[in-house]
């Protein structure tokens, strides 16, 4: 996981539920040494700091931005793909 999170500005963890995708993700906190955001969304107060998703990502990209139960704020998906095209142009892919 660690590999495809250095090549990659954005990636899913899918799977059914209760099979170990948070606890996958918060060990991530074990392992890199870059600042982690972890939200959950939950939790209403971490869903309203996505109330300007672009600005919040925007002002954390120096962070791994972990979010967790993301289906709760479905629109964050169009965001994030073009934050994922924008992100592969810049790096020459």
């Amino acid at each position: 996981m660690l590999e495809v999170l250095h090549e990659f500005p954005v990636v899913a963890l899918i799977g059914p539920r209760q099979c170990g995708k948070t606890t996958m993700a918060r060990k991530l906190e074990d392992n890199i040494t870059k600042p982690i955001l972890y939200l959950d969304l939950k939790l209403s107060i971490d869903l309203a700091k996505l109330s300007e998703p672009e600005l919040f990502l925007k002002d954390h990209s120096d962070k791994l931005i972990v979010i967790d139960e993301v289906q709760h704020k479905p629109d964050l998906f169009s965001l994030l793909g073009l934050w994922w095209t924008k992100s592969r142009r810049i790096a020459g892919f």
